[in-house]
This record gives C-alpha cells, structure tokens and sequence, in this order.
C-alpha cells in the first residue's frame, strides 16, 4: 500500500458520493433553488425556478438503483475509451504504430512536447473523443520512446481542457454555442445580430500559439523535471517502407471514401450527413448527423482498416487470429481504469439528478447580473465566476444554457461583442475544465496514471498538487492576454471586433 494514497481513488468516489448525498439532502430540505432564463420558441424570455432534489426521497431512491446501468451506459468516456483500446491494440500488434513512434525518438524533448500540443489542439475538432483518443495513445508513444508516460498524460490533457476554448481552428462546438449567442442577442438587445463561424479566428491563433509556448515551458521546467524516463523495451516487430506506402495509399482511399459521404448538395452522396439542417456545421457535427454521432467509430474502423494493410505487408500479422487477438493486446493493467469509470459515471450521474450544479450556477449568474459593473471589472470577474461554475457544471453546452441569456445581453449593454463574450466564457470554460475532477475526462486521466505511475515516481497526490498551480497560471496568463486585446480593441476574427 502506497503511504501517500492510502484511501485510493475508488474510496475518494464513494465518500465524495455519500457528502454530495448529505449536502443536497439538506440543501434540498432548506429549499435552495435557482431562477434559470431560457428563450421560447417565440424569441422571448422564460424564467422558472429549479429547485434541488433530495436524494433519500422516494423518487431519490428509486433513481438511485433504477438508473445505475443507464448512468454507465450514457458515460460516453466509458464507450470511447473502449473504441480508442482497440484501435490502439491493433496499431501496436501490426506494427503500426512502432512506424510513426520511430521517428519521434529524434525529437529533442521541447519539440516533442510543442508536436503533442499542437496535434491535441487540432484534435479537439473531433470534440470529446479527443480525449479518449489521444491520452493513452500519447502514453503509449512516450512509453515506446523511453519518456515518463505520464508526462504525456499531464501533457495531453493539459492541451485538451486549456485548448478546449482556445482552439486553433473553429470546431463545431464554437457553432453550437454561437447559436445560442445569437439567440440571446437577437432576444433582448439585437434583432439584427448574426454570429460568423470565423468571428475569433484571430484571437484564437494568437492564443493558441502563446498557450502552446507557455505550456511547453511548464512541462519541461516544472513536470518532467519531477519524473524519471523509463527503460525502452525493444520489441521484435518488422519495419518496412513498402508496408508504409502500401498504407499511406490504403488510408487516402478511406478519406477519399469518407469526404464523398460527406459531401453535401450531390446526388447518392453525403449519406452521413443530417440533411434536415440548413447550415453544413450542423449537417455535419449536429445531435443527429450519422457523422458526427459515428465519429469515434468511423476513425476505429480506419485505423483497423490501415493496421491489417501494414501488418499484413509487413509480415507482423500472418494470420486473421493473430488481427483477431491484435484487437485486444492494450486492455492489460486496464481493469482499474474501467472500475473507476464505473463509479465515477455514478458519482455523476448523482450530481445531475440532484441538480444542486444548475442551481448553485444559476444562483451565480443571478449575482453577476446583478453587479453594477463594465469594461475590465466585468471580465474579470465573469472569467473568475465561469472557472468556478466548471467545478460545478462540466459541460459546456449546459453551462451555456443556463448563462447566455443573461450574460450575453450583460456584456452587449457594456458595449461587448457577443463573440468576445463567447471566447472569453470557452478560455474560463477550459481553464475550469483542467481543475475540476468532477471532469469525465479527469477520471480518466486519474485512471491512466494509475495505470503507468510506480513506487518510484510521485503519487497521485503529488501530481495533482503539481497539475493545479500550473493550470491556474496558464488560466492567468490568458485572463491577461484577453484583458490585453480589450484595451488595445484588436480585431477578433474576419470583421469581427470587440466593441459593438
């Protein structure tokens, strides 16, 4: 037993399960309730309360063992963890993999580094299975090369949650909540407003290429530093630049296959894409796209696809049962991870039904309407405020919900774009997002640390002690940066800029 983490994860979940039913409980009793605003089909404001559910009630009990499968499988972390194991297990038992890892053994360890962060922020355009996606498969290139695995987790996941609102590219989500921007607009202070998909380009890549910098200097002067690299272990699959070629080919042919299934507005094709929407974003990313719901599995199937042309050329994989068990090779050491999933999507699922995050959110947005306040004061304490609400309410979308119809008339009336709104409540977001362990994605984090981490490195505890400052100053420095471009009145994107 491991003396700085003698309660263990699991242990965590379940007493942090029992305060959240006690807390509410009583917060239910006392009658806590918030006043959330939502905008009618008829574009106007609605406002009703939402009150906290107890837990130990009756329909608290019942939700509590009736839905216990269901908050499982609604846990998409769970899902797409699972599609992103075989998809790591097949490139690994092809050989796949081992050819892209070869050349990053020459990188200098700042350039691997600034290579992560950069390919996670353009990741982030595949939304959450970003996470999945790219956390194990980090640790297990940093494993292969001879670096701490986990210096690529923190690395990885760092990028995702404070690059989730930066972005280098505009990316579905920013569509989504610019939708709703607009609808608080146009609802109470602007009939004429329309959001532009490239309305922060601007500051997006500013930001992203100074997050990217300050990142890379935290992980090699503060992380790194802390970890010590592990022996490589050689393994005795095949290289070949005739397996490479023959794949490289093979992989255009599947995005040949997949752009003409997406491509809108021609006869036969675009078969994944929601055709009842107008806008192409919506078609492509929208809650009933078969492209944007099947995306996860798409890229499995790709990666499948690519792994048995190189193993197969290669000679790694001779036989349809060595692909069949290739499927399967990265699940060791993994049941604690699925246990710890288990549990979590318990813990949060609590959290949802009880309802306490929506209504403490709200209470808080109540506040920040209230405050006779503009310019830099406004920001400032609206970033601060949006950090904390990520503690409660992960989501973005939900978040957003629940505040643009307050805050983005707020910010208009002082005389700020709802785009510069909207950026400044996706930094805060990420910033929220990267501290919070109430974060789907932070659970796995935890779980792949477990995974990798040994009595010789720093504990868990350790890490997340390390992880926190750092976040929070990167979120600092971004507070700065975006308080910068206010006063000086830069351009936010194509036309876009920040006073109305």
């Amino acid at each position: 037993m491991r003396k700085k983490d003698r309660l263990g994860s699991i242990t965590i979940i379940f007493i942090t399960m029992l305060f959240i039913m006690i807390v509410t409980s009583f917060l239910s009793i006392l009658g806590l309730e918030g006043q959330q605003t939502i905008i009618t089909n008829n574009n106007s404001l609605e406002t009703y309360l939402i009150t906290t559910n107890n837990i130990f009630s009756k329909e608290g009990v019942k939700y509590f063992f009736n839905d216990a499968i269901n908050n499982v499988l609604n846990f998409k972390p769970f899902i797409y963890f699972v599609l992103s194991l075989i998809g790591l297990s097949i490139a690994s038992k092809s050989g796949l993999l081992n050819a892209f890892t070869n050349k990053l053994k020459r990188l200098k360890f700042k350039y691997l580094t600034m290579f992560v962060m950069i390919i996670s922020m353009l990741s982030i355009l595949i939304g959450d299975y970003s996470f999945a996606f790219l956390m194990p498969l980090v640790a297990c290139i940093y494993k292969k090369i001879g670096k701490n695995p986990i210096v690529g987790l923190i690395t990885v996941f760092m990028a995702l949650t404070l690059g989730y609102g930066v972005g280098l590219f505009t990316n579905y989500s920013d569509y989504y909540l610019g939708t709703m921007s607009e609808l608080s607009a146009r609802v109470d202070v602007d009939k004429n407003y329309v959001f532009a998909i490239f309305s922060n380009i601007y500051i997006k890549v500013f930001l992203s290429i100074i997050l990217i910098m300050i990142t890379t200097y935290f992980v090699e002067n503060r992380i790194a530093i802390k970890f010590s690299n592990p022996e490589v272990i050689e393994d005795d699959l095949n290289t070949s630049k005739e397996a490479m070629q023959y794949t490289f080919i093979t992989f255009l042919f599947c995005l040949v296959v997949l752009a003409l299934m997406i491509m809108p507005n021609v006869p036969y094709l675009g078969v994944l894409l929601d055709n009842n929407e107008v806008r192409y974003m919506a078609k492509l990313f929208g809650a009933n796209s078969p492209f944007g719901n099947g995306l996860p599995y798409i890229i499995l199937i790709i990666v499948m696809i690519c792994s048995y042309v190189y193993g197969k050329v290669s000679k790694n994989i001779t036989s349809l049962k060595d692909y069949s068990d290739g499927l399967c090779v990265s699940f060791e050491n993994t049941g604690y991870i699925f246990v710890l999933m288990f549990f979590a999507s318990q813990l949060i699922g609590l959290i949802e039904w009880t309802n306490v995050g929506n209504v403490l959110v709200t209470i808080l947005v109540d506040f920040m309407s209230g405050l006779q306040i503009s310019g830099i004061l406004l920001i400032l304490i609206s970033f601060i405020l949006i950090v904390f609400m990520t503690l409660l309410v992960s989501s973005s979308v939900d978040k957003w919900v629940l505040i643009s119809p307050i805050i983005i008339p707020l910010f208009m009336r002082s005389n700020i774009t709802p785009n510069y709104t909207q950026f400044l409540f996706g930094v805060a977001d990420g910033v929220g997002k990267s501290i919070t362990p109430l974060f789907p994605y932070y659970i796995l984090l935890v779980g792949l640390i477990g995974k990798y981490r040994s009595d010789k490195d720093l504990q868990l505890r350790d890490i997340l002690k390390l992880v926190y400052p750092i976040a929070l100053m990167i979120g600092g420095v971004l507070l700065l940066l975006l308080i910068g471009w206010f006063l000086i009145g830069l351009p936010l994107g194509i036309g876009t800029y920040i006073s109305l």
